[in-house]
């Protein structure tokens, strides 16, 4: 099919092919798919003594276009094939019409310093072409567009064009040149160096991070990461962020939402939440804005002092919990890596809960998260089937039993996790004007449907930090500081946590926007 179609563009489009392509063997042809576009390559001209150079037709096709030019190699010496790694001459560019678009010297498969950006000025915007050899490694020596041995990645040079027109720019990355027609039609905004490209990243990745990045099932992740890259005009640190960005999407197979991960405690993959839903739309809702706090961002960090990121998948399920009470939030570890965790989130508790509720429950999961990674250290021994059918205060009950030496649960729950989860919630806006208006009016009667009670008017902070103590009333520490079932040890502690949170679930607002 791509034989025929190839020949069909050849012989309508291009006299000058078909004459040529008479003499030679149309049966050689490839396809390379990358992240985005599809191209097709076609001999039309063996090296030989008389003409030493080879000459391919090639086709690239993306969504929306179809291009097609020449790329030339003239190599210094007699060669039978193009060797990638080790080649030493001169690459050009040409358009349909055969003119040259861009000339580089290749010295040892490396393009040449003076020459290895070509510039090309049409009208009124400049074209700087750049060409890098993508080689196999070890593997051997390869064509540009030959399998290395029976893997996927392929030996071929990428050329790389960066426009620029009246101070903005925009950058194409391709298998084969897509200088061929009409760049100037891709500028766009705001300037940024040439380096800031595919091709320039791509050098600084692994193998195994490469074929993850060639992958087209991966192109939209691998576009927001050079989102990513060029926002931040690809500084050192935006550099190191989008390796690991890829590296954790290499060890996870999660589909990460890069923007949502930079500002968050972890690598978050929300790509099966339904956002046409209630639920969905919801629970994105609120985790975009638990992401507008900059304490979300270091929790662990200021939790844990630990700022590794965790790498996450988000669900929403029908647990057996709801607004009331119940199992309403579900953190289990993704086959044996427990860096890689899956949470589930009740969709009653979405639908039903106040945006404080469901906020308490995605901080709570993640935090679990972080433990099961801390639980999984070999001086704990807590199996990984154990860690999937623990829930929060399970974990954190084991986590600090005496592994962190003189560390206990009050001093991680009252020093670190209740302030972090404070400031979380207080930077989120989180609460709507109207939750505003009734929180101040509301008064907190202690002990309630008491014949002379104390009479507290409404505190934000109590609030917060009353909601982020749900979840932990299986803790030793709440046990033996607040009351164990129907034990009160701290009535003042144990009737504030039960009408803070009572109050907060019947009077919030359950609608985020």
């Amino acid at each position: 099919m791509i034989k025929g179609a190839i020949n069909k563009i050849i012989n309508e489009n291009n006299p000058q092919i078909a004459q040529r392509s008479s003499e030679i063997d149309l049966m050689y042809f490839d396809k390379i798919i990358s992240s985005n576009y599809t191209t097709y390559i076609l001999r039309i001209h063996e090296y030989t003594e008389e003409e030493p150079y080879f000459l391919y037709f090639v086709i690239t096709q993306d969504e929306t276009d179809e291009k097609a030019g020449y790329s030339k190699y003239i190599p210094d010496g007699t060669v039978v094939f193009i060797d990638a790694e080790h080649y030493n001459g001169k690459i050009q560019l040409l358009d349909i019409d055969e003119v040259v678009k861009a000339d580089t010297d290749f010295s040892n498969g490396q393009p040449m310093e003076r020459s290895a950006v070509s510039v090309v000025v049409t009208e009124e915007c400049e074209n700087q072409i750049k060409i890098i050899p993508h080689n196999c490694g070890l593997e051997g020596n390869h064509a540009p567009g030959v399998a290395c041995d029976d893997r996927v990645v392929r030996s071929y040079y990428e050329i790389v064009v960066t426009t620029f027109c009246h101070n903005n720019y925009s950058y194409v990355s391709v298998a084969v040149p897509e200088s061929f027609m009409d760049i100037s039609n891709h500028h766009g905004g705001g300037a940024t160096p040439p380096a800031c490209t595919p091709a320039a990243f791509e050098a600084s990745l692994s193998a195994r991070q490469l074929l993850w990045w060639n992958n087209p099932q991966n192109a939209d992740t691998v576009t927001q990461i050079m989102n990513l890259l060029i926002a931040g005009n690809c500084s050192v640190e935006n550099k190191t962020l989008a390796i690991e960005m890829v590296e954790a999407s290499c060890i996870s197979g999660f589909k990460l939402n890069i923007e949502k991960s930079v500002k968050s405690p972890i690598n978050i993959d929300d790509s099966e939440i339904d956002t046409t839903t209630v639920e969905g739309k919801k629970f994105k809702c609120i985790y975009e804005k638990l992401t507008n706090s900059p304490q979300f961002k270091r929790l662990f960090l200021d939790v844990f002092g630990d700022n590794s990121k965790r790498n996450v998948k988000f669900k929403i399920e029908d647990l057996p919990g709801n607004n009331n009470g119940g199992v309403v939030g579900n953190t289990s570890i993704v086959g044996f890596n427990p860096n890689n965790n899956l949470i589930k989130i009740d969709s009653d508790m979405l639908f039903n809960g106040t945006n404080f509720q469901v906020a308490q429950i995605i901080l709570h999961e993640i935090i679990h998260a972080f433990l099961n990674v801390k639980l999984a250290d070999p001086q704990i021994g807590i199996t990984i089937p154990t860690l999937n059918n623990t829930d929060f205060a399970g974990t954190v009950n084991a986590y600090y039993n005496g592994f962190l030496g003189d560390q206990d649960q009050h001093d991680f729950i009252y020093e670190y996790l209740l302030p972090s989860i404070k400031t979380v919630f207080s930077e989120s806006n989180l609460a709507t004007p109207q939750d505003i208006i009734v929180g101040n009016g509301l008064i907190i009667t202690i002990p309630p449907n008491s014949d002379d009670p104390a009479v507290e008017s409404w505190d934000w902070n109590l609030y917060f930090e009353n909601i982020s103590l749900n979840g932990l009333q299986n803790c030793n520490f709440f046990k033996t500081e607040i009351a164990d079932g129907t034990t009160i040890v701290d009535p003042l502690k144990h009737y504030r946590f039960l009408e803070y949170n009572s109050f907060g679930r019947n009077w919030f607002s359950r609608i985020c926007n």
